[in-house]
């Protein structure tokens, strides 16, 4: 699986836990308690509510089961970065 594809399925490791359960897991470094989420990684854990884990890493590893991205006393998030298309027929060189 090529890096494009592994962002297009909105996770990166699945596992199957001591219960035959498979778990999907997202990697994420620590950042000061902050990370980027793409949409799709937010859309894939919403379809998969109690198989979607994140692990924090960073000195330690943070392991977080079920993850709920609405339950605001686990997660704030922030809008912070636009994708922008762009017309160029009328542009100049």
């Amino acid at each position: 699986m090529n890096g494009l594809q592994n962002v297009m399925i909105g996770y990166d490791i699945k596992y199957r836990n001591t219960d035959g359960v498979w778990k999907y897991v997202e990697v994420k470094t620590d950042s000061g308690n902050k990370f980027y989420v793409t949409k799709n990684e937010i859309e894939f854990a919403k379809s998969h509510k109690g198989l979607y884990e994140i692990f924090f890493v960073g000195n330690e590893i943070y392991k977080i089961p079920d993850v709920d991205y609405e339950d605001k006393d686990k997660f704030r998030m922030e809008e912070q970065d636009y994708l922008v298309f762009i017309n160029l027929v009328n542009a100049t060189t």
